[in-house]
């Protein structure tokens, strides 16, 4: 069976059959159907020159291609059947509980980017899809096109369409609501020093002095999630800051002084 990886004789008439440039022109197709197949002498290989019109020409073109040692011939109405039977063993192949179990598993990915992943990470990867991507497209596109043309399809080139495709919507739907779930982890953040203000002047009322962890205090509310890391909460006893990263950006880090009582952006 011809799998169209050659390219097509350009004399071969546009149809259902064709040669490609794999033959080497061992004469069997023009012996076996003399009324459909001639030899080319400017790429030596055989080409359709005539398609088949009748029951008896379709029979001896089949035969010559079933007979044809190098597979050169090749049938559009064999492949667009074997295509479309792939199509429909992939789609049996996984059971409708296999597709919602990848549909889980997508939208789980979705939402884990969107609530973790660093907002510059996540712009990066949408510069990425345009930089990289739309030439992809674009080539892949043009491939497409070519074989369309040619009159057989480009698997790879639409696989490439695929996948860019589905990666830049993905990419391009996670940006806007990622802003928004960090946008609001910020705010959160801020808010906190507020919250836990009056827990850490009774404590320093009691203790002398600030705690040096927020977890020597008597209960707190819970902590923001940009505060977790070991710089969040910082004390030296007589003042206290709390701090974390901006995100979405390389070096800039909100600070809170005790003393001023404000936020501030450090770059």
């Amino acid at each position: 069976m011809n799998t169209q990886t050659y390219p097509i004789v350009s004399k071969s008439i546009r149809g259902r059959f064709f040669t490609d440039e794999s033959c080497i022109y061992c004469a069997l197709c023009v012996d076996t159907a003399p009324a459909n197949f001639a030899y080319d002498d400017s790429v030596g290989s055989a080409y359709v020159f005539k398609q088949p019109s009748t029951d008896e020409e379709i029979c001896g073109v089949i035969e010559a291609l079933e007979g044809c040692p190098t597979e050169s011939i090749g049938d559009r109405e064999h492949y667009k059947s074997n295509h479309h039977s792939a199509k429909m063993n992939m789609r049996q192949l996984l059971t409708r509980n296999q597709w919602l179990a990848i549909a889980v598993v997508i939208v789980a990915c979705f939402i884990a980017v969107v609530c973790c992943m660093d907002p510059f990470i996540l712009m990066m990867l949408g510069i990425l899809v345009v930089w990289i991507g739309i030439p992809a497209l674009l080539v892949a596109g043009i491939l497409w096109l070519i074989a369309f043309h040619c009159g057989h399809s480009n698997r790879a080139a639409l696989t490439i369409l695929s996948i860019v495709a589905a990666f830049g919507c993905f990419v391009g739907l996670a940006i806007p609501p990622n802003r928004f779930v960090q946008q609001r982890a910020v705010e959160a953040a801020k808010e906190y020093p507020s919250r836990v203000a009056q827990l850490l002047e009774a404590y320093r009322s009691s203790h002398g002095a600030y705690p040096t962890n927020l977890a020597q205090l008597p209960s707190m509310p819970s902590l923001p999630r940009l505060l977790r890391s070991s710089y969040g909460y910082r004390s030296d006893g007589s003042s206290y800051s709390f701090s974390f990263s901006q995100p979405g950006g390389l070096i800039d880090t909100w600070e809170y002084s005790s003393e001023t009582k404000t936020w501030y952006l450090s770059t």
